[in-house]
């Protein structure tokens, strides 16, 4: 656990970060136009997450997103080889790979939700208006 987290804290650093977002050219609109802190503090608040994994044996999950495949990969595999340099008896499970299909947003849900609604505030809308009354 210790380990885990000193080694977390390494990987996710300014510098360690701000290395990997020069390297792979990530976040460029925001190094342009908010400098590179903000584009680290968005990388390790917003794009990476570590998750402990649950099993007799100490594991962790780590994860990036962004909006490239084959760039998240690259990131991903870096962030893992922090971890194994951090943690010299560390050992890759399951190397990073690419997705089936994005994860996020589901488009599909979105539109079905969104038409729900507006069916549903359609209804209301003509089933509670108020009589107009006829001019007699």
């Amino acid at each position: 656990g210790a380990k885990i987290r000193a080694a977390e804290q390494q990987v996710l650093s300014e510098a360690s970060l701000e290395a990997i977002i020069r390297k792979e050219g990530l976040y460029s609109s925001e190094v342009a136009s908010d400098g590179m802190p903000a584009a680290v503090s968005k990388m390790r608040n917003k794009a990476v997450r570590i998750q402990m994994a649950s099993g007799a044996v100490p594991a962790f999950i780590v994860s990036f997103q962004y909006g490239d495949q084959a760039t998240t990969q690259r990131v991903t595999s870096d962030l893992v080889k922090g971890f194994v340099a951090a943690i010299p008896v560390a050992q890759v499970l399951d190397e990073p790979s690419r997705p089936e299909s994005p994860s996020y947003p589901n488009r599909a849900t979105i539109a079905l939700f969104g038409t729900f609604i507006g069916l549903m505030a359609g209804f209301a809308a003509t089933r509670f208006r108020r009589p107009v009354n006829a001019l007699a």
